[in-house]
């Protein structure tokens, strides 16, 4: 019988056998690139031997943004934002709101499905302006569909890049470790993009921040991550 709705087929499998490998060739449109999250942003291991955590689950698809494209993804599982550890159905101390900001801004840098797992019905106003922010949900969105890149870890500080459709690029600045560290990118080294100029625009301030011509820097607080969309200016003809 002819189905004459659109179907999303998801495969989860938790990860395993390497799912991203052959789910694309069977139609699948997204696949679980690992096992379920748990509602903590750093847990030592895994907590009671399974769960992984949100940078867990971060690193699990560190080279698998090869296999995702339009049509087909890697889900890094559901968002836990707003759960603040009191799900009866998910283990988790929780995380704070920063931690879950940081959460939603990479999952939509990943291309990851934004699934929420919260009660949507009673959501505070932080948490609700982190599930609607326009600017950051149309990285997610984006029509050329590339997964973002680490371009660069040390230290616990991390460079994510991300091209989009448009020809701007979005770059996430992720400080892993505990004290506020300054962060700089570059067009250059980092982006390997042979721009002149650009502008630099924080997609969580909604605040256009000028034109550059130098590596940019920020300061990042800990488990922050600055989202930035970069675009190139040319000059005039």
């Amino acid at each position: 019988m002819a189905q004459p709705r659109g179907i999303v087929l998801h495969a989860c499998h938790c990860g395993w056998s390497n799912i991203w490998e052959w789910a694309p060739a069977m139609g699948i449109n997204h696949w679980r690139i690992g096992q379920d999250i748990s509602d903590d942003f750093d847990y030592p291991g895994n907590r009671e031997g399974y769960y992984f955590d949100v940078l867990d689950m971060l690193d699990r698809g560190v080279g698998l943004e090869k296999y995702a494209g339009p049509g087909h993804w890697n889900d890094y599982d559901m968002l836990v934002v707003g759960l603040n550890g009191k799900s009866v159905d998910l283990v988790g101390a929780g995380a704070s709101n920063v931690e879950y900001r940081t959460h939603f801004s990479l999952w939509a840098m990943e291309d990851s499905p934004l699934l929420a797992s919260a009660d949507l019905r009673t959501l505070d106003a932080y948490t609700l302006e982190t599930f609607t922010n326009p600017e950051v949900i149309a990285l997610n969105q984006d029509a050329l569909g590339k997964p973002a890149k680490r371009v660069r870890s040390k230290d616990g500080l991390e460079v994510f890049a991300k091209e989009l459709a448009d020809g701007s690029w979005a770059v996430a600045l992720l400080n892993r470790g505990s004290p506020t560290a300054d962060m700089t990118f570059s067009v250059h080294k980092d982006l390997n993009l042979p721009w002149i100029k650009y502008t630099v625009r924080d997609l969580w301030k909604h605040k256009d921040l000028g034109e550059f011509e130098i590596p940019y820097t920020a300061e990042v607080i800990s488990h922050e991550a600055r989202i930035f969309r970069v675009t190139e200016v040319k000059d005039k003809q």
